[in-house]
């Protein structure tokens, strides 16, 4: 299984992802469960109010008030990464005594400095 890591904080158990590139952007949706829900709670924490525009180069420009770090998908590193939007929880049903979490996140390289 490829560990992924985000900004340190390693996201648990997941989907296979779904990439979106151009020549100069690049958004990765990531979905996951963990039993852990402080764990997706962290990932929650990273994210913060967002949004990408497009600028007539084609290159990405990010605005943000969450983190902005290292995506890191097995032995590959995109820097300068954001968590695009919210991330979304929800409790999965009939997973036993304890509760299992799905997650989404969507990030987002920001590919000018």
């Amino acid at each position: 299984m490829t560990v992924i890591t985000f900004d340190g904080l390693t996201l648990p158990v997941p989907a296979p992802l779904k990439f979106k590139q151009t020549a100069d952007s690049l958004e990765i949706t990531i979905e996951g469960y963990s039993e852990d829900e402080a764990t997706v709670d962290a990932l929650i924490a990273k994210a913060g109010p967002s949004g990408k525009a497009l600028l007539l180069s084609g290159k990405t420009k990010v605005q943000t008030f969450g983190t902005k770090a290292a995506l890191v998908i097995g032995s590959d590193t995109y820097t300068n990464c954001v968590i695009i939007g919210d991330v979304e929880k929800t409790e999965v049903e009939g997973t036993g005594p304890a509760p299992k979490w799905r997650y989404k996140a969507t990030f987002v390289q920001e590919t000018i400095p």
